[in-house]
């Protein structure tokens, strides 16, 4: 991660006086200072869409499906890949979908990969949610998607406006 973002990493060690790691990291030119984004009340309403959320941590399902719920959206709430695509198969008609990408029987990543062979339409509507970016394997299906993601623990504020800007875009593609 340090030579992603241009930096060295040293380790100079001396035997029973322990290590002493050094990490250099550039800094920029210019700091860019970004505008603050929109508070969500600022963001024109977007209503009544059908979002399926998929997570095995029944907390974090629940967080985000009353999040959803409260700007007037239908969820439902799967706990694994498998369960998700049942649902998917039964009504395809999702605006929006959730997904961990860490969960027993089937991960979000092998449900994107089941649902880009079986509902193609439906894999520019996915946002991934991940506590596991260190992980370059990961990283790099991530990336491959081109879906955005949310790292946990998020911030609701963030996935508000995630959510509002992928409905945005459902809503242009229409």
């Amino acid at each position: 991660m340090i030579q992603d973002h241009g930096g060295t990493i040293e380790v100079q060690s001396e035997p029973g006086q322990g290590a002493t790691f050094v990490i250099e990291l550039p800094l920029a030119e210019h700091a860019a200072v970004a505008a603050a984004p929109p508070t969500v009340d600022e963001l024109p309403t977007i209503s009544g869409k059908h979002v399926l959320v998929i997570d095995d941590e029944a907390e974090i399902a629940q967080m985000l499906a009353e999040i959803l719920m409260q700007g007037g959206h239908r969820v439902d709430l799967a706990s694994n890949g498998a369960e998700a695509l049942n649902l998917v198969a039964a009504s395809s008609d999702y605006d929006l979908i959730l997904t961990d990408t860490k969960m027993p029987a089937l991960d979000g990543v092998g449900f994107y990969r089941e649902l880009s062979i079986r509902f193609p339409e439906l894999c520019h509507r996915i946002i991934f949610l991940t506590g596991d970016v260190l992980d370059r394997a990961k990283r790099d299906f991530l990336e491959s998607t081109g879906a955005p993601f949310l790292m946990k623990p998020f911030d609701v504020q963030d996935v508000r406006r995630l959510i509002h800007r992928m409905m945005t875009v459902v809503e242009q593609g229409r």
